[in-house]
């Protein structure tokens, strides 16, 4: 094969396997951003008390993020981040070790799963607590 038609041909492929490369990684990375990311948490109760603590994402997205706390029918934010990926689910999880240390009984759940408890919560208060980031 002649010095050009080799240039050629690996030109070729180098391209074929470089655009190749390209769409394959603009594929990955439309995937990352088109997988949205669900609210979720975990449902605690103590005898008749329930306690719900969750993890809201708001643009659907890692961050910003908040932890809710509802407790007696009023909703608190507990924590929040707004450029600190894993904060809301690491402070969340640590929360929820601190109620099964009280001798709560807790179970992970997505919230479109939270099944309303037989003890109503009623007339929701919201309250907001400073960010801790």
């Amino acid at each position: 094969m002649p010095v050009t038609l080799m240039i050629i041909f690996s030109l070729s492929r180098t391209i074929k396997t470089s655009c190749y490369g390209c769409f394959v990684a603009l594929l990955c990375f439309s995937s990352l951003h088109l997988h949205a990311i669900e609210n979720s948490g975990y449902l605690c109760q103590l005898g008749n008390q329930v306690r719900a603590i969750h993890i809201v994402y708001p643009n659907k997205t890692l961050v910003p993020c908040e932890v809710q706390y509802i407790k007696n029918g009023t909703l608190q934010v507990l924590w929040s981040a707004q450029n600190q990926t894993g904060y809301c689910e690491r402070k969340a999880s640590e929360f929820v070790e601190k109620q099964k240390g009280w001798g709560w009984t807790c179970s992970v759940r997505s919230l479109t799963s939270f099944v309303k408890p037989k003890t109503s919560l009623p007339n929701v208060t919201f309250t907001a607590i400073p960010a801790e980031e």
